[in-house]
């Protein structure tokens, strides 16, 4: 790729050039630098302080892969300005998920993303990198409010150091981060791109779908997703999206009394609660025509139940509902009274609640959700919920009736007729979690 750089002295923002060059065909490796930007942008339409002294420059790109891979170019950015800053400077640096550049925890340089898909593809016709780098400037030369957060290259450097031309870094940047993305199929910068992470291991503050909560980072995932585990439920998210913000550590504290949940939140948890609640009753009712033994999708909603609401909640709302059928609620598939527990088939409801509890527990332990590791977490929750029910047929079929069946025949009609249509079901929620995971992915 040859790389060419179009130098403007002010401009709104380099952003918006590289995009219009880009709709008229212009190829990758073209590079817009300017001065000064007075309408530059960052994350979430914030404006982006650009006074004279920085480097501020928007490369194009043309990488040849599928949309669903745009989310790696931002770390691939953040990797080639890392990496050219101490190649050239010698300035150690630190990668704050997902597109802010940092030197003692203070921001030296910001990435803007932005990509167009080609037309009737799932193919990515360009993107335009913005990095905007606090190069020969000051502090002082930024607004009151932002000095005390942001540093420059002048400022970190030997006051007697002689900075090199800008354009041997913007180059070099422009070089490394098209090499990046020559293969975001398979990315090789990942590890280097979480290793170099100031966020792993630290408590901070995520606003994420106007979801406000604290929580600690555990990892950053293959995708470049941070992996993060809530403090308030203890479950585990995977952000490709979203501000975080450091919470600085404090001296240790004497124990203080838990807060209570907050009033919204607990209307929150028990509306989703009641909404799988009422898919449990209603998959009762539902029959599908399978051959040999008909499947409803209670089992299905039941596990689905663990996957989406964690090994607590999904426990939980399986217990209420094995409850209110106890109770002469009929929402068992036969209706419902205390005697149902002389049911051949109660023993499956007895597993629903620990079948989702496992089922949830191991949603919330996966590292990265793939539709065979949330197979095998469904898996391994269907099994105990056939387990319990086994046990439970064996003993009112097997040992309490008159004219006791075989252990042969129990496992016929309570395991080998309904699970083939529990495992298809099964692998189809499977595949309906990993599409939407990203609305559902409250780990």
């Amino acid at each position: 790729m040859q790389i060419k750089i179009i130098s403007i002295d002010e401009i709104a923002s380099t952003n918006d050039k590289a995009r219009e060059l880009a709709e008229q065909g212009a190829p990758a490796g073209q590079v817009v630098v300017a001065r000064r930007q007075v309408q530059g942008r960052g994350s979430r339409g914030r404006s982006f302080a650009s006074p004279e002294g920085g480097i501020y420059m928007s490369v194009i790109l043309r990488p040849d892969c599928a949309m669903s891979r745009a989310v790696l170019i931002t770390p691939a950015a953040a990797v080639a300005v890392s990496q050219a800053l101490e190649e050239l400077l010698g300035l150690k640096t630190q990668i704050k998920w997902v597109n802010d550049i940092l030197v003692n925890g203070q921001k030296l340089a910001g990435i803007l993303t932005e990509s167009r898909s080609l037309p009737r593809t799932a193919k990515i016709d360009w993107a335009v990198v913005g990095i905007g780098i606090n190069y020969s400037n000051f502090r002082s030369d930024f607004p009151p409010d932002l000095r005390h957060i942001i540093t420059t290259v002048r400022s970190e450097l030997d006051s007697h150091m002689k900075l090199p031309d800008p354009e041997v870094l913007i180059k070099s940047i422009a070089a490394k981060l098209h090499n990046l993305v020559s293969n975001l199929d398979a990315p090789d910068f990942i590890e280097y791109y979480r290793d170099n992470n100031v966020l792993l291991g630290r408590e901070v503050n995520v606003l994420n779908n106007y979801d406000s909560y604290c929580a600690l980072v555990e990892d950053i995932d293959t995708n470049a997703n941070l992996v993060v585990r809530r403090r308030d439920n203890g479950r585990r998210e995977f952000l490709n999206s979203g501000e975080v913000t450091i919470i600085p550590a404090k001296p240790a504290q004497p124990a203080q009394p838990r807060k209570a949940t907050p009033v919204s939140k607990q209307i929150y948890n028990l509306a989703v609660m009641g909404i799988f609640l009422a898919l449990i009753i209603i998959g009762s009712k539902i029959t599908l025509p399978f051959p040999i033994v008909p499947k409803t999708l209670q089992a299905t909603f039941v596990l689905l139940t663990g996957a989406f609401l964690g090994w607590r909640r999904g426990g939980l709302t399986c217990l209420l509902f094995m409850l209110m059928g106890l109770a002469g609620i009929p929402v068992f598939a036969k209706g419902g009274g205390f005697g149902y527990v002389l049911d051949p088939t109660f023993g499956y409801i007895a597993g629903f609640v620990f079948g989702s509890a496992i089922t949830g527990y191991l949603c919330g332990r996966l590292k990265a959700w793939r539709w065979w590791t949330v197979l095998l977490s469904l898996l391994a929750g269907l099994g105990v919920l056939y387990l319990f029910g086994l046990v439970h047929l064996y003993l009112i079929l097997g040992v309490f009736t008159e004219h006791s069946l075989s252990v042969t025949e129990i496992l016929r009609i309570g395991l080998w007729l309904p699970l083939p249509g529990d495992l298809l079901l099964t692998g189809l929620s499977a595949i309906s979690v990993y599409r939407l995971q990203n609305i559902f992915k409250a780990r």
